[in-house]
């Protein structure tokens, strides 16, 4: 039996293909790409199930901080005022809320993982252990300049509920910065199922016009979409090369050293949003 398509509820459903078990499927009505997994693996696992890449991932590392800055340029543009209030949903290891308190800015951070947050977020008090959802429903009343949510929205098995929930944490001057997949580029296109995004970690595969629509349902408009490069230290490459495209175990190695390159695939949407 086929199942419902998360974006518009439809259930004219075809499956894509199979691949590590997980089975990926297509909405015939509004094209919305997303998989459905056995278990959720961005929850459930310990901080030692993680690959090599993700725990270099969530490290300090030298090429955070100039991908920091530059991100933190890019969103200034759009503001007259500053300091700036901030919420990260899906903080991960905290490294860019910490760069932003640092800077002077006000930020909270949510992160739903308990492996993560017991591994890098505990007792810090600007940090949030559990969803935008909940986080909402205890800060009813709490507004937020910029909410900044960058590599998760592919994470969410629900993402209209997701960016809902975004969207009444804002003010109606705020905006919404994002990062995800983007599923209509031309590299997810040449590769089709061996495309890196293709993982475990991964639900929802927006293309620009997939996430016009959510947005919409989530009273939120998208002012803007471009592709952005960005800077990884090689030993990250090479270690997130081997294990999510070439699907190999690679020993854990600090990647906080070395030289590093940016990168632009154009295959991952920068986005901003408004309220509607």
């Amino acid at each position: 039996m086929n199942p419902t398509c998360p974006l518009c509820s439809g259930t004219a459903i075809k499956q894509l293909f199979i691949k590590e078990a997980i089975v990926y499927y297509s909405c015939n009505s509004c094209r919305f790409e997303f998989s459905i997994a056995n278990n959720n693996a961005n929850l459930d696992n310990a901080i030692t199930d993680f690959e090599t890449c993700y725990l270099q991932y969530f490290d300090e590392k030298a090429s955070d901080r100039k991908n920091h800055e530059s991100v933190l340029r890019w969103i200034k543009k759009s503001f007259q005022k500053d300091p700036l209030t901030f919420l990260d949903i899906g903080c991960g290891s905290g490294k860019w809320v910490n760069f932003l308190n640092q800077k002077g800015c006000e930020a909270t951070g949510i992160e739903p993982s308990d492996a993560l947050f017991s591994a890098y977020l505990s007792g810090k008090d600007c940090f949030y252990k559990g969803t935008s959802t909940g986080y909402y429903k205890e800060n009813s009343q709490k507004q937020f300049d910029v909410i900044t949510a960058f590599d998760v929205l592919e994470h969410v098995t629900d993402p209209v509920d997701f960016l809902h929930h975004a969207s009444l944490m804002m003010h109606p001057s705020s905006l919404l910065f994002m990062s995800m997949p983007d599923s209509g580029s031309m590299y997810r296109r040449l590769f089709g199922k061996r495309w890196h995004y293709f993982n475990k970690y991964h639900f929802s595969y927006f293309s620009e016009k997939t996430l016009q629509k959510a947005v919409g349902q989530a009273d939120l408009v998208l002012i803007s979409h471009t592709y952005r490069s960005r800077y990884f230290q090689l030993r990250y490459v090479w270690d997130y090369f081997r294990n999510f495209v070439l699907r190999k175990k690679t020993p854990y190695r600090p990647a906080d050293k070395g030289l590093i390159i940016p990168i632009n695939l154009f295959d991952n949407m920068y986005c901003i949003l408004k309220k509607a």
